[in-house]
């Protein structure tokens, strides 16, 4: 099993460990729990009960300019 911390339906932790083990119950309480085989993972986003990985960061690229 994995343990998800969702706040407006973004991951914000995952982890493997049942949170009730390891938290004060209050925060314990903000876990949802799911089975292994669902791809989540930190930034996804839940939308109709599907998991979405995040957009890919954009890489900028430096352009070289010659020396004058």
């Amino acid at each position: 099993m994995k343990y998800v911390r969702i706040i407006e339906t973004v991951a914000q932790e995952v982890i493997t460990t049942d949170p009730a083990t390891i938290f004060h119950p209050g925060v314990a309480a903000m876990f949802t729990e799911y089975e292994d085989s669902v791809d989540v993972g930190v930034g996804y986003t839940l939308e109709d009960g599907t998991w979405s990985a995040p957009p890919e960061p954009e890489v900028e690229t430096e352009v070289e300019t010659d020396p004058v």
